[in-house]
């Protein structure tokens, strides 16, 4: 009987702890940014969509580049942490 509540417990305790667990992990997780400085994309910078690793935002820095030739040397891949 004792060991049927202490499972019981223990199993209700980590299905509570477990969102908590996984929305703090998620503050934790990089994430990949295409950026570019050139004056004419503004003050801040264009800003890609948010990626979850480098070679996903990759293709976004190559896009703008051929669309923008002249933006070369402008363009970088940042990270959240």
């Amino acid at each position: 009987m004792f060991s049927r509540t202490l499972v019981t417990l223990v199993l209700a305790w980590s299905f509570l702890l477990s969102p908590m667990h996984q929305s703090r992990a998620a503050v934790y997780e990089k994430t990949y940014y295409f950026i570019c400085k050139h004056s004419s994309e503004g003050f801040s910078g264009l800003t890609g969509p948010s990626r979850l690793t480098y070679a996903l935002a990759q293709p976004d820095e190559v896009s703008h580049l051929k669309a923008h030739v002249d933006h070369k040397g402008y363009t970088s891949i940042i990270t959240n942490q």
